[in-house]
């Protein structure tokens, strides 16, 4: 899994010869992500920063609302990169 700045995350097969997925997380304000993990089911973990008003968080998220001039993010992408499981601010 590799991070670039406005939360784009790239998913390498585990031989690294292909993409499993491109996918965009983040708003219309400058997004970044920090930290990447993978859970036992494939998921990608990411937390970063955020300055946008309309980052995508799901429902009952703990915090849906930025507070800050930035908040921090937690969301977790589905293995196959086409859905959140979850997204919240912090």
């Amino acid at each position: 899994m590799l991070l670039g700045k406005d939360g784009r995350a790239t998913y390498l097969n585990a031989r690294g010869s292909t993409w499993d997925y491109v996918t965009y997380l983040g708003g219309r304000a400058p997004d970044q992500a920090y930290g990447i993990a993978e859970d036992a089911s494939g998921n990608a973990c990411v937390t970063g920063a955020t300055y946008s008003d309309n980052f995508p968080v799901t429902a009952g998220a703990y915090q849906t609302v930025r507070a800050g001039s930035y908040d921090a993010f937690v969301a977790k992408i589905a293995a196959s990169g086409n859905a959140l499981v979850y997204a919240t601010l912090v």
